[in-house]
């Protein structure tokens, strides 16, 4: 499986980010994070808040992002190549560079 990753990441994939200008990186705060916004998600697909999606909902969608885990894990720790990382909190709020958060400017 992975040497077709490789191959399929060498050929259609390679042709296809080189038309990309850039590529931007929306940085989780752990792999943890990731399972709660997709347990949100979920929560508001099915019109919930997100503290009532049901115990079996989430565990079900734990072993579904299971099967990303190692490469979202292996982004997190440093192994992706993006122009720009922006490193979020858990609320999704960004970071600068400096570790101050953003500020949005006011209009006007």
């Amino acid at each position: 499986m992975a040497r077709a990753a490789n191959v399929a990441l060498a050929g259609a994939y390679a042709e296809a980010f080189a038309l990309f200008d850039a590529i931007l990186f929306l940085k989780a705060p752990s792999f943890d994070a990731v399972l709660d916004w997709r347990c949100e998600q979920e929560a508001g697909l099915m019109g919930l808040p997100p503290a009532e999606l049901p115990p079996l909902r989430r565990a079900e969608l734990a072993v579904f992002i299971q099967h990303f885990e190692r490469i979202t894990r292996h982004m997190l720790t440093g192994g992706v190549r993006a122009d720009v990382t922006v490193v979020l909190d858990k609320q999704r709020r960004p970071f600068s560079p400096c570790g101050r958060r953003w500020q949005a400017k006011p209009d006007g």
